[in-house]
């Protein structure tokens, strides 16, 4: 057997030298990434400290629970709408079904709205070019939402995110969003989650919300969830005033 020896090729695909200086960036066991996340794209993100064991991405331990998931969808679209707290005990069927009549009313006022500026769409362009079609483009992301279902788009996002291992890429691709809106999507069911459903969280207006009856409405009373420290404590010492007063 005779070996042939070939010079080198000329060189047309140049790395900066420090390109792969940063160990986490590699595949290893401290970083908590392998060879499967580079085929995922996940090479071109920059992990924190905070994530990296997580594979960049944030830990949401609503989505891998159905009565979780199930409320904060609710709770997330009666804010989206503007709608009051639900009654006590009303079920989730109710709760969905006045959020499908906001959301069709909406649709019905943006296809008006849509069908006007349509029409007005040249001057509007001259007047504001850069601003017209980016209007009309976010009043047909609400209409066309509106008529696919916020709730089950939402939900199906969930699933192919935090479920099936989905980047944000393929869930726009399977469900044909943008990639910045599957983002913002989620983005806006986590902070949901962080103000209305983490124990512990500050006790704002936004976690306590009068329903149609003028009584409290709590989200985690609903869920059961449990309470930190520092509000047993708190609840303690209002029962005791509260007592006190009486006295």
């Amino acid at each position: 057997m005779q070996i042939t020896i070939c010079p080198p090729a000329e060189q047309t695909v140049f790395f900066d030298e420090h390109a792969f200086q940063n160990p986490h960036r590699r595949t290893s066991a401290q970083a908590g990434l392998d060879f499967a996340d580079y085929r995922n794209r996940c090479h071109t993100v920059h992990l924190a400290q905070r994530n990296r064991a997580h594979g960049g991405r944030n830990p949401a331990p609503w989505a891998s629970c159905d009565a979780t998931l199930r409320e904060l969808l609710l709770v997330h679209l009666e804010r989206r709408f503007y709608l009051p707290a639900p009654a006590s005990g009303e079920d989730a069927d109710a709760r969905l079904a006045r959020i499908e009549a906001a959301a069709n009313a909406e649709a019905a006022n943006g296809k008006k709205w849509l069908r006007k500026s349509l029409c007005e769409y040249v001057e509007r362009k001259r007047r504001h070019p850069g601003d017209a079609a980016i209007q009309l483009q976010r009043m047909d992301t609400v209409v066309v939402m509106s008529q696919r279902g916020h709730a089950e788009l939402l939900a199906a996002l969930t699933y192919l995110y935090h479920r099936m291992g989905y980047t944000s890429s393929d869930c726009a691709e399977v469900l044909s969003l943008k990639t910045a809106h599957v983002r913002q999507l989620l983005a806006r069911l986590a902070r949901t989650y962080s103000r209305f459903f983490v124990a512990g969280a500050p006790q704002m207006g936004t976690h306590f919300r009068r329903d149609a009856t003028g009584t409290f409405y709590r989200v985690r009373r609903r869920l059961r969830l449990p309470r930190s420290e520092a509000q047993k404590a708190r609840r303690a010492r209002e029962r005791e005033e509260r007592r006190a007063a009486a006295a």
